[in-house]
């Protein structure tokens, strides 16, 4: 959409980190978003390096919340909107109109994961360093999105080779038409209420009859039965283990559409995510779902220290808290105490991929 350095020099972008008023204020590089995730993380007040950016707390955000944007419209909102790109169909209307598909331009062939996607609202903006796509369907564009989300399908995207992801390799990828599928999506990338149109239109009532495929205290079933048509700051998912069960479930629900077997997702598991697998084995969790300890270079200061955990990794009850300085919400910096409830366990990926399969394979997916 913008390149960074053009669209500067042409005065239709300017460096500024602030906290933007609007989606339309808010133009979107690579740090931000992750996979199924478009609050991943916000720049710093002061950001000019790479590392310049913090994670951010889906538990403790306010559903209006918008990350800081190192870049703001330059110009006014209609030659803003006048210089913004369209789409070839019907009536032309501006890119920027549509919630669209969007990734990492960059791969990073040696990552935890390879193909980073989510989606972003209407109105947001992108640098070069991102890469959009957008669908006349918001249905496609869901299903599009909830197999791009997968393992097989970063598989394939890995399995190329390339460097980036752009319009001839994201042109190749699939789509599949499953409730199962898209609703797990929608929880996890409509984190906002600017989602709310998004989760209305792609409603579906069976939505509710939805249930985890893994029985454990953190994965609550009735989450499924509450669920409704209007989006609540309570409809996604928002704590860590919720999360990476809904991408285990993704993972299985794409293979089979795929037609791949239990043994060959796992191998794609073990053999082409290394550090997929590293972070897995020494990522923990406590009992409310929150990351306690994880070796993951992605996630710096989230949860404690390795000294602080070989502390505390056996306790049995109580709780143990951590005070941080948080400066990621308007008006800050902040102190922020986060009690973690023990004992604390990790998961078992190819366990949960073979619990998964038997879910879905009794229940008919």
């Amino acid at each position: 959409m913008w390149h960074e350095t053009n669209a500067v020099d042409d005065g239709t972008i300017r460096r500024e980190t602030c906290f933007p008023e609007s989606a339309g204020e808010w133009i979107l590089s690579g740090p931000y978003i992750h996979i199924a995730n478009p609050l991943f993380k916000t720049p710093r007040r002061v950001c000019e390096a790479n590392g310049h950016y913090d994670a951010l707390d889906l538990t403790m955000l306010p559903e209006d919340y918008l990350p800081r944007t190192n870049y703001v419209p330059a110009c006014d909102a209609e030659t803003y909107r006048a210089r913004t790109p369209r789409v070839p169909w019907g009536d032309q209307k501006r890119v920027t109109e549509f919630y669209s598909c969007v990734n990492r331009e960059m791969l990073s062939q040696a990552g935890e994961r390879t193909l980073l996607a989510t989606i972003v609202p209407s109105g947001v903006g992108q640098v070069h360093t991102v890469f959009s796509n957008i669908f006349e369907s918001t249905e496609r564009l869901v299903e599009y999105v909830a197999m791009a989300l997968s393992l097989c399908v970063d598989f394939r995207v890995k399995s190329t080779g390339m460097g980036h992801a752009n319009k001839t390799l994201m042109d190749r990828l699939p789509y599949a038409a499953d409730h199962q599928l898209t609703l797990r999506a929608l929880l996890l990338n409509c984190l906002m209420t600017n989602f709310a149109d998004l989760w209305l239109e792609c409603w579906h009532d069976d939505f509710r009859n939805q249930r985890w495929s893994k029985s454990d205290p953190r994965l609550d079933n009735n989450r499924f039965a509450c669920l409704g048509p209007e989006w609540r700051w309570e409809t996604p998912l928002r704590t860590d283990y919720e999360r990476r069960q809904a991408l285990v479930e993704i993972d299985v629900l794409a293979a089979r559409e795929l037609g791949l077997t239990l043994a060959e997702v796992c191998t794609i598991y073990r053999i082409q995510f290394p550090v997929l697998q590293q972070n897995e084995n020494d990522t923990w969790y406590d009992q409310r779902g929150r990351i306690v300890f994880t070796c993951s270079k992605g996630l710096p200061n989230v949860g404690f220290s390795r000294p602080e955990w070989e502390e505390i990794r056996n306790m049995t009850f109580g709780t143990v808290s951590r005070t941080i300085t948080d400066d990621t919400l308007p008006g800050g910096p902040r102190e922020r105490v986060i009690t973690y409830v023990p004992p604390f366990d990790r998961c078992d990926r190819e366990q949960d991929y073979a619990t998964a399969w038997r879910f879905f394979e009794e229940n008919g997916a």
